[in-house]
């Protein structure tokens, strides 16, 4: 009886009520796997992206990105791309190789780029989000930072590049009891992988 009270001064003027709403549209996620630290700010509505036209995964040669990850490289898989086009005009295409077989992106190499199909405009590796206590990294791009994160229960490390037309990002996260690298010795290896990348 109060529902409908209530129901009748809400819809005041209208000519009938329902007892319950609409169902409400399904969530569908459109984000392409990623990193707390992938997440870029003001983003909304991406569109999808057919996986057949997304770039990130030609960026690296999966044989190099194996043996510069030495033996956390062993267990690597197939890449997995995705990509998103971005209210602003950007495109961003990602690629994850996962570290074992769950496929979770707490244990994997994530590539990613933000680029213009127009070439009106060059991303800058600020698209990407704040970084936690970045490093200068000289002779890769026109600017490059080196960033590492410990999460609660992963580690990630994270190298981004620019160039004049796009803005790349390479992360390999690992699980904190398995991550066998410090901050040092993870810059060394993702150099090393970014170093040999078609940017």
């Amino acid at each position: 009886m109060q529902a409908a009270s209530v129901c009748g001064l809400v819809f005041l003027g209208m000519t009938g009520c329902t007892a319950s709403a609409p169902p409400a549209a399904p969530s569908v996620s459109t984000e392409g796997p990623g990193v707390p630290e992938s997440a870029s700010p003001g983003r909304t509505t991406p569109s999808l992206i057919p996986t057949g036209q997304t770039r990130a995964c030609a960026v690296l040669d999966q044989a190099e990105l194996k043996a510069a990850l030495g033996s956390v490289g062993a267990s690597l898989k197939a890449p997995e791309p995705s990509g998103v086009r971005l209210d602003d005009g950007f495109e961003k295409d990602t690629c994850v190789y996962p570290l074992d077989a769950s496929g979770v992106t707490t244990n994997a190499v994530v590539m990613e780029v933000i680029w213009d199909g127009t070439g009106a405009k060059s991303p800058s590796i600020s698209d990407f989000g704040a970084v936690t206590d970045p490093e200068e990294v000289s002779g890769l791009g026109t600017k490059a930072q080196y960033s590492m994160v410990r999460l609660s229960g992963s580690s990630e490390f994270s190298l981004r590049v620019q160039s004049t037309q796009a803005a790349y990002r390479l992360v390999v996260a690992r699980p904190n009891n398995d991550v066998g690298w410090d901050r040092k010795q993870g810059r060394a290896v993702l150099e090393e992988i970014m170093r040999k990348a078609k940017i």
